[in-house]
């Protein structure tokens, strides 16, 4: 598949003067702005169904996939408050976030229902999240200030877990107990990413100056949970169909990036 998406934005660009309660006063120096992007994208993918007996199978697939930034995140914007030394971005320059999948899922059914365990591993570029970072640059117009904007992740992000699945009907129990329905998956992940970390020293001693330092640290994808279940009982009969849900989320990240002081 091939795809290409092009992003065109109109907005005004200036610093008008406002009073106390944040009304606009002068608008002298506003500009009209414009601008454009143009992505494309490759995303190949191939697919395998090996039929092993009448009731199994073997897939496997590899894939790339695209997820896009939120729009908003692309919108060339900045809120700026040198009162609280702090601002806000928009990132046009905001790549696509990509992945390679790689996919072995086993099937079993029959009469009574499927049964499916499969495993994944997946290698995602350019992931995307929020941070908010002291800028430390003299020479830029931040200097000082705490900036907060969409950001690509440094290197290669990984996925890799397990999943099974289980879809069962009991109709070899005797009535009534024949129109139950049984539904549970549980999916189990590990995912790294790369976090970019500034490190600052400074001198206890005249001229008291310090240095910034910037690496990064691994930890988890940002909105990635660990563990996952869904679980449904039902019961089915005649016209008659009723379903119980309940859906289980492991802990994940939540990113406000600010500096090591370390």
């Amino acid at each position: 598949r091939y795809e290409r998406t092009q992003n065109s934005y109109k907005s005004v660009f200036g610093s008008p003067r406002v009073d106390e309660d944040g009304n606009v006063q002068n608008v002298t120096g506003l500009v009209d702005t414009v601008g454009s992007r143009v992505t494309e994208h490759w995303l190949p993918m191939v697919h395998l169904k090996v039929e092993m007996t009448e009731w199994a199978n073997l897939r496997l697939a590899a894939t790339k996939s695209l997820s896009r930034p939120n729009f908003f995140s692309l919108v060339p914007w900045e809120l700026i408050s040198w009162g609280e030394s702090y601002a806000e971005r928009g990132e046009p320059n905001l790549q696509s976030m990509s992945a390679w999948n790689y996919d072995a899922i086993l099937s079993m059914y029959g009469k009574f229902g499927l049964f499916t365990f499969g495993g994944f591993y997946k290698e995602v570029e350019h992931i995307d999240y929020t941070l908010t970072s002291r800028i430390f640059d003299p020479a830029d117009p931040l200097y000082g200030m705490d900036l907060t904007r969409p950001v690509n992740g440094e290197g290669t992000s990984t996925i890799l877990g397990f999943e099974i699945d289980l879809q069962s009907n009991l109709r070899f129990l005797p009535a009534p107990f024949n129109g139950i329905v049984v539904s549970a998956n549980y999916t189990h992940l590990q995912s790294e990413t790369l976090f970019p970390v500034s490190i600052i020293e400074s001198l206890d001693v005249f001229p008291y100056t310090s240095t910034v330092t910037d690496t990064v640290r691994s930890g988890s994808m940002p909105g990635q949970v660990d563990n996952l279940v869904n679980l449904s009982v039902g019961y089915e009969r005649g016209g008659f169909s009723a379903r119980i849900s309940m859906i289980y989320q492991g802990v994940s990240l939540f990113v406000d990036e600010e500096p090591d002081m370390g």
